[in-house]
């Protein structure tokens, strides 16, 4: 069996669950991504910090397995991986361009409230995301708050009427909650 066939079979083993195949493909082919993902990188700006190896094992676990179509042969199989490296780069480069930009409060409430999939709304909705996440994680009220007002755009009085809240509560809460993400954004620069 020519090393092509045994690698698309190999391939498409592991494809079906077989983990020693798995294993065994990734040896067969480790090095090689490894050159292609280096190739990437290389034409990346100066200072990105994801490494070949990152890469590789990134572009492995999200993304090739969850390819349901067979391998047709090796280069195939390199074409989406190299094509599926360059989609975790761009998300790469797009989370740290997020969390680079420093939002104020009254930006922070914009783009929670904003619509859209033009790439800087989608890049700044990333950061404030996981910022709300973050702060859903210390703060379970006033996250409720800022999705009840920003979000789903009720107003202080509905949004009082809503979490059971004095309206002074919830004008606290929010204030508190976009301050908190926005610094947060601010020191993840």
């Amino acid at each position: 069996m020519p090393l092509d066939a045994d690698i698309t079979l190999f391939l498409n083993l592991a494809q079906d669950g077989d983990r020693g195949a798995e294993n065994h493909v990734i040896r067969l082919v480790y090095d090689r991504l490894r050159t292609i993902a280096g190739a990437l990188i290389s034409k990346e700006r100066a200072g990105h910090t994801l490494q070949a190896t990152a890469l590789v094992s990134e572009t492995f676990v999200r993304k090739l397995r969850g390819i349901s179509a067979p391998f047709q042969s090796r280069e195939h199989f390199y074409s989406l991986a190299s094509y599926a490296m360059r989609q975790v780069l761009v998300e790469h480069s797009r989370c740290a361009n997020a969390q680079r930009r420093r939002l104020t409060p009254q930006a922070i409430a914009e783009v929670l409230a904003m619509h859209g999939d033009s790439v800087k709304i989608v890049e700044e909705r990333m950061a404030v995301q996981q910022a709300f996440r973050a702060l859903a994680a210390i703060d379970r009220n006033a996250a409720r708050c800022i999705q009840c007002r920003f979000v789903s755009g009720l107003t202080i009085r509905q949004t009082a009427l809503q979490l059971r809240q004095p309206e002074w509560k919830v004008r606290d809460d929010c204030e508190f909650a976009l301050n908190w993400m926005a610094e947060r954004l601010g020191r993840s620069r």
